[in-house]
């Protein structure tokens, strides 16, 4: 009699303890709730390691320029220059098969991870995943210049400024349309350190500068329609 007074004791005392399968909510059961926990660290874990990859620049192609959209994008979509130097490494990389020395081609890809690494070391691993788009800019445009001035191979000693004149031609032109973008102030100091750069070493940039003859060319046909405009008003006033 003893034993079965237990027993009922402990029915009720679990039934009392044990909540309706109607009040048992996902939120409750800790199944659901280790489960979630799982998942959240899980996704932590993942991010942290993928950021890690970025800040110490590791699992990158030198022939590639998803660094930009995998470290950069991913974590300030916002940021206007991003996708402006994405596109410019993606017009340099499928560029590199057209230019006439293989000089320049070593330079072009050592340049490419160049500017990376660097966003890597002063960016990303200075801000973190928060990093302001400012701080980008600059790096962009005031420590590029770095990259062109390094030796790439031997009897190549400041990179930029000893491959083809026709081949800084070509890069340069690629680089043009930034100038009449937001960036263009900053893409003209770019420019004109790299040269200032060249001159200082005493090695020859193209003359007139690369960057200064593309924009002439490019400026030209406005210029003569300017002078043709000029010449028809003063055709009108003599007639008159």
């Amino acid at each position: 009699t003893s034993v079965m007074a237990s027993r009922i004791i402990l029915v009720l005392l679990a039934t009392v303890a044990t909540p309706s399968l109607a009040s048992w909510t996902d939120n409750q059961d800790p199944i659901n709730n280790i489960t979630a926990l799982i998942n959240t660290n899980q996704e932590t874990d993942q991010e942290f390691f993928r950021f890690k990859k970025c800040v110490q620049f590791k699992g990158f192609e030198i022939d590639s320029c998803n660094f930009y959209a995998d470290c950069l994008a991913r974590y300030n979509p916002g940021c206007a220059v991003i996708p402006t130097i994405q596109n410019l490494c993606e017009q340099f990389l499928a560029l590199e098969p057209f230019y006439t020395s293989p000089d320049t081609v070593a330079w072009s890809k050592f340049n490419r991870p160049c500017i990376q690494k660097q966003i890597a070391d002063r960016v990303l691993a200075v801000e973190g995943r928060r990093f302001s788009c400012a701080t980008l800019t600059d790096v962009v445009f005031n420590d590029h210049v770095e990259c062109f001035f390094v030796p790439v191979l031997p009897g190549s000693p400041a990179g930029f400024c000893s491959v083809a004149p026709a081949d800084q031609i070509s890069i340069t032109t690629v680089s043009i349309p930034l100038v009449f973008t937001r960036f263009g102030p900053k893409a003209l100091g770019l420019g004109l350190a790299r040269d200032t750069g060249c001159a200082v070493l005493g090695l020859p940039v193209t003359q007139p500068s690369a960057t200064s003859s593309a924009i002439t060319k490019m400026q030209e046909p406005a210029r003569k329609m300017r002078e043709s405009r000029r010449k028809g008003d003063n055709n009108i006033l003599q007639a008159t």
